[in-house]
C-alpha cells in the first residue's frame, strides 16, 4: 500500500481507503484465510489473518482486506506513522462532524449503497459498504454496511467496531470479537 490518501478531519488525519496490506510492519506476512476452514483456524489458534470479502480478490481494489482480532493485538504492528484508532479516536471524529446521530451521512462514500444509503461524503473519509465477516465464516452486509475496528476493549477483553448502515445516517459502536472487519488507520501527532 504505497501512496497513503489521508484526510484532515478536526484534528485528526485519517486513511481515505480502507487497510489493504498483507505484512506487519517487519515484513512478515499475515495469514490470508482463503476458505472458512483457514478463517475459523485462525481463530481458534488464535493467530492474525485477513480475507477478502466472500474470498474474491475482485472485492480488494474497492473494499480493501478484512481483518481479524488478532491482526489489532499483534505487536508487530501495521503501518510506520500510522495507529490503530480507539474509540476515544471515534468519538473525536464523531464530534467533529457534528455528531453520531448524523456521521454516518458524512462518512459514507456517494454510491455503492443498496437501498438510496449513499452517504454525502462532504469531509472525504469515504466509507464504502464492504461488509464483514462473521466468526463462522459467513460474509454479511456488503453494500448495506461498514465495519471498521477500534482497538478498545470492553471489560470481557473484547475489541470494539464501529459501523454505518445503509439506512441510517449515524455511526454505531459497540463489541464483538471474532470477525473480520475493515480497518482505518490515524496519525497521532
Amino acid at each position: 500500500m504505497e501512496n497513503i490518501g489521508e484526510i484532515k478531519i478536526g484534528q485528526q488525519i485519517w486513511m481515505v481507503e480502507n487497510l489493504n496490506i498483507s505484512n506487519f510492519k517487519n515484513g512478515e506476512l499475515i495469514k490470508e484465510a482463503q476458505s472458512d476452514s483457514d478463517w475459523l483456524d485462525s481463530l481458534n489458534k488464535k493467530e492474525p489473518a485477513w480475507c477478502y470479502y466472500k474470498q474474491d480478490e475482485k472485492h480488494e481494489k474497492k473494499y480493501g482486506k478484512l481483518y481479524n482480532e488478532f491482526v489489532l493485538a499483534d505487536e508487530r504492528g501495521l503501518l510506520d506513522g500510522w495507529c490503530l484508532p480507539n474509540n476515544e479516536d471515534w468519538n473525536e471524529l464523531c464530534h467533529s462532524i457534528g455528531g453520531k446521530s448524523s456521521a454516518g451521512l458524512h462518512l459514507k462514500s456517494e454510491k455503492g449503497w443498496k437501498k438510496n444509503g449513499n452517504g454525502i461524503n462532504d469531509i472525504g473519509f469515504n466509507a464504502k459498504p464492504g461488509g464483514g465477516r462473521f466468526d463462522r465464516g459467513t460474509f454479511m452486509s456488503e453494500k448495506a454496511r461498514a465495519h471498521f475496528w477500534s482497538c478498545s476493549k470492553d471489560i470481557d477483553d473484547r475489541f470494539s467496531f464501529v459501523f454505518v448502515m445503509e439506512g441510517l445516517d449515524s455511526l454505531k459502536l459497540i463489541q464483538g470479537s471474532s470477525r473480520g472487519y475493515s480497518i482505518r488507520l490515524l496519525k497521532r501527532s
